[in-house]
C-alpha cells in the first residue's frame, strides 16, 4: 500500500477525521492522526489489531478493530 488512508469515524458521539500513514523505517503498523493530532500507531499482532497510543486515547478496542478493517480493505 502506498499513500495515506483518510476517513471519518465516530468516536464517542463526535465525527472525527482520521488519517493513517505508514511510518518510515522498521516497526510496521500505521501512524494514527485524529483531527490532525498524532495519537500513536496501530499494528496487527497474532491476527488482532492493537493500538499503541502515545496519550490517553478516546479510541476504544472496537474503534481500533474498525480502523484495522479499513486498513485491510485498502
Amino acid at each position: 500500500m502506498t499513500g495515506d488512508i483518510e476517513f471519518e469515524i465516530i468516536i464517542g458521539d463526535q465525527a472525527k477525521h482520521v488519517r493513517l500513514s505508514i511510518p518510515n523505517g522498521a516497526g510496521g503498523g500505521y501512524h494514527v492522526y485524529v483531527d490532525k493530532y498524532y495519537y500513536g500507531k496501530v499494528i496487527k499482532r497474532n491476527g488482532q489489531w492493537i493500538g499503541l497510543m502515545n496519550t490517553k486515547s478516546d479510541l476504544t478496542t472496537d474503534d481500533i478493530q474498525e480502523i484495522g478493517e479499513i486498513i485491510e480493505k485498502h
